[in-house]
């Protein structure tokens, strides 16, 4: 449970770091990659030093293309948000929950009984609702970034998934290490073919270190609850979404004195609903 609410905090804190960023003007390429510089020093530092023996050649190749698949989503999700609307684009991570869910449930075989199927059906409305914005237009053409989003978020999820249960109770670091190592090569490649010189972007590539630490420890503890039995992985997915939303706004109220409109609370109410029954029905 513990892991479960430490990744829940820090993956709602990312959310913070973004709105800062934007507030501040902060350039999202040069961003990212310092974020992946950290989480790489941070990932070493946990694991004190790189020590990949007992991960195989097929983990090690799928954390490489996982890498990759990382810095695709994260820039699209900030070219979508700013582009075409955070709400959309929020909606679009989220709801991604239903690969790893409907996964976990024919692939894994794990139980997942009626009332868990209204709670994942539930969740569909309290992510629209709450990541609804006045004013952002929904269309075939405005929906293809956000559905890249959410088939390669949903395939992410999976993939986590997936390693975790090859680990075989070790340290989920090197994993970590090698999947952000790809996703910093990734970014620099991307950043020589759209010819932005990272070294001269100091402020952005500071503050996206600063973003580097909570962004591993949110992966490292997702992967420990995964571990930990405390939930099947369908129903981890579907927590673990719901209270990163519900947390979000909490802290985005307190911190950005952000509002909560009629959509907005009823979307919080059809969540707390999704959460009860997958913990306690």
């Amino acid at each position: 449970m513990i892991y479960l609410l430490l990744s829940v905090v820090l993956s709602s804190s990312l959310f913070l770091f973004f709105k800062w960023f934007d507030l501040k003007k902060i350039l999202t390429l040069p961003a990212i990659a310092g974020n992946y510089i950290a989480c790489i020093v941070t990932g070493i530092i946990m694991n004190q030093g790189l020590n990949f023996e007992h991960l195989n050649s097929k983990i090690i190749l799928s954390c490489l293309g996982l890498g990759i698949l990382f810095f695709a989503i994260f820039y699209a999700m900030a070219y979508s948000s700013s582009k075409i609307g955070i709400g959309i684009s929020s909606a679009a991570s989220k709801l991604s929950l239903m690969i790893p869910v409907t996964f976990g449930a024919i692939v894994l075989h794990e139980a997942f009984g009626v009332l868990r199927i209204i709670a994942l059906l539930l969740s569909i409305p309290a992510v629209v609702l709450m990541t609804y914005k006045k004013g952002e237009k929904w269309s075939l053409k405005t929906l293809f970034i956000p559905l890249i989003i959410f088939i390669g978020s949903g395939i992410i999820d999976t993939s986590l998934n997936i390693l975790q249960k090859n680990l075989n109770g070790s340290s989920p670091s090197s994993v970590i290490i090698l999947v952000f190592s790809m996703a910093l090569a990734t970014s620099i490649v991307f950043s020589i073919a759209t010819k932005v010189n990272l070294t001269k972007e100091y402020k952005s590539l500071s503050h996206g270190i600063i973003l580097g630490i909570p962004n591993y420890f949110s992966v490292h503890f997702m992967l420990l609850a995964l571990g930990s039995g405390f939930l099947s992985s369908g129903q981890f997915y579907l927590v673990n979404n719901s209270l990163v939303m519900l947390l979000s706004f909490i802290l985005a109220w307190l911190f950005f004195s952000e509002k909560i409109n009629l959509y907005k609370f009823l979307g919080i109410g059809i969540s707390i609903v999704s959460i009860y029954l997958i913990l306690f029905a």
